[in-house]
């Protein structure tokens, strides 16, 4: 087997302990800030994720991933780039990509530079296409994409992803399902949607409303990550996206799937704390920097 070109630097790229949408996004941020080619990857398979990334994507990557379940440190990075991002989980933004700080208005992380999380369908193509390529080459396993081949659903499905596990309360982010039936109600009749949610009883109660519109993986494991990155790529499909506010992980499905489909956002943050943010911002880039 020919042997994978090297950088010849001993690059570690350290991912977050937490779920798949926040570690893939960063990995896609480190690569992109230190241009790395050859390197190792720190994915724990404790907490949220309880599988290896090998056993869940496939990397068309011309050069090595060295996946590691250990804790490491960054070591031969230069130190004139943003060290202090490797503990973050947003896609990052330089300064130089043009965009105005006031661009993004959910943001509210300044420690971590700029951000295009969330915003999708507002992101200029000049920004898509500096992560686009990334994302194109993260593909399903073979597990996982005899999941994904299992399932089939007309072209203009739509994804409808729930993000409702008790965690998401402590954040003040959890949805009443009320908004999502409201944004789905308003697509014509026949519409079918392909669901992804987070356990069995939000399954019931979208089924029991719109019956056999609702699409889901056949004898879906809420427990397997292996039908959590299947959901992943089977919304990448879909033309239109339903999200939960403020999830990486329907902001992943995004990307995988091109960053084409249009998205609708269940829930948001009030409009006085919205504003609030912005005014937050306002001190953090210009009064106070």
């Amino acid at each position: 087997m020919e042997e994978k070109p090297r950088t010849g630097k001993n690059t570690i790229v350290l991912a977050q302990d937490s779920g798949i949408g926040n570690r893939i996004q960063f990995m896609a941020s480190a690569i992109r800030i230190y241009d790395i080619k050859n390197f190792d990857l720190y994915w724990p398979v404790e907490g949220w994720v309880s599988a290896a990334f090998g056993d869940l994507f496939d990397f068309d990557w011309d050069y090595e991933v060295r996946e590691h379940g250990e804790t490491v440190l960054l070591r031969n990075l230069p130190e004139e780039k943003p060290l202090y991002y490797t503990k973050g989980w947003r896609l990052y933004i330089s300064p130089k990509d043009g965009l105005s700080r006031f661009f993004p208005w959910l943001y509210d992380n300044a420690e971590h530079g700029y951000s295009i999380d969330f915003e999708y369908n507002r992101i200029p193509k000049r920004i898509l296409a500096i992560y686009l390529p990334f994302f194109a080459r993260l593909k399903p396993s073979k597990a996982v994409l005899e999941r994904v081949n299992a399932v089939n659903f007309p072209q203009k499905t739509v994804a409808v992803q729930v993000r409702n596990n008790p965690d998401w309360d402590s954040h003040n982010r959890t949805v009443e399902l009320e908004k999502y039936f409201k944004l789905m109600d308003k697509y014509p009749k026949k519409t079918q949607f392909f669901l992804c949610a987070m356990n069995k009883n939000t399954e019931s109660a979208f089924v029991e409303r719109y019956g056999e519109r609702i699409i889901v993986q056949r004898d879906k494991n809420y427990g397997s990550m292996i039908d959590a990155a299947a959901d992943l790529f089977l919304m990448a499909k879909c033309s239109d996206m339903i999200l939960s506010f403020e999830s990486s992980f329907g902001c992943l499905a995004w990307w995988l799937g091109g960053a084409k489909a249009k998205v609708q956002i269940a829930g948001e943050r009030s409009l006085f704390k919205r504003i609030k943010r912005k005014i937050r911002n306002f001190f953090r880039f210009y009064a106070i920097k």
